[in-house]
C-alpha cells in the first residue's frame, strides 16, 4: 500500500502536482500486476486533481491485488474492463444535474475452488477502501458487487471533485 501511494505521488511529481492522466495512474498501478494483455481501458482523456490521483490510485491497488490473487488478474483467460464517463446526476440524486465522473471496473474470471469472491459481507481494508474511503473522499458513492467469477466495482462522484479545473 505504501507502494501504491508512492506510485500515485510519483506521477503528481512528475506534473509537479498539477495532476496525472487516469490512463496512466491505471496503467501506473496495475503494471506490477503483469497481464496487460487481460486488461482493457475505454473512456475519455482526463486530466485528475491531485486528491482524486492518491485516492483512485489506493483503490486500483487494492482492486489490482484482489484480482492477482483471487480474480482476472490471477489466472490465464480473465478480463478486466475499467471505462469511465462523464454524465449526469441522477434526477434523485443530491448531484441532480450536475455532471458527474462514472468510472466502473468489471472483472470475469473462472472460478475457483474456494473462490472467496461471493463473500459480499467481506470487509477487509480493501474493501472499506473501495466502499467508503475513496468514494467519500471524492464526495461521491460507490457499489461493490461479488459473486464467483466476477467483481464489479462502480463510483461516482461530481466531476468537479475529480478533474483539474480547464481554463475558460
Amino acid at each position: 500500500r505504501i507502494m501504491a501511494l508512492s506510485r500515485s505521488h510519483d506521477l503528481l511529481v512528475t506534473s509537479e502536482w498539477a495532476g496525472a492522466s487516469l490512463f496512466d495512474l491505471i496503467q501506473e498501478h496495475l503494471k506490477p500486476f503483469g497481464r496487460e494483455e487481460q486488461i482493457l481501458l475505454s473512456g475519455p482523456v482526463l486530466t485528475l486533481q491531485s486528491n482524486a490521483v492518491q485516492n483512485l490510485g489506493m483503490a486500483f491497488h487494492e482492486l489490482g491485488t484482489n484480482s492477482s490473487k483471487y480474480g482476472a488478474l490471477g489466472s490465464e483467460g480473465g478480463r478486466v474492463e475499467i471505462t469511465w464517463t462523464i454524465g449526469t446526476g441522477a434526477k434523485n440524486s443530491s448531484s441532480a444535474g450536475e455532471r458527474e465522473f462514472q468510472l466502473t471496473w468489471e472483472e470475469t474470471s473462472t472460478p475457483r475452488p474456494g473462490d472467496r469472491r461471493d463473500e459480499t459481507t467481506r470487509k477487509g481494508f480493501g474493501t472499506v477502501v473501495l466502499q467508503r474511503v475513496a468514494p467519500q473522499s471524492l464526495g461521491g458513492s460507490a457499489v461493490l458487487e461479488r459473486w464467483p467469477g466476477h467483481l464489479k466495482w462502480r463510483l461516482s462522484a461530481p466531476l468537479a471533485s475529480i478533474i483539474v479545473p480547464q481554463p475558460g
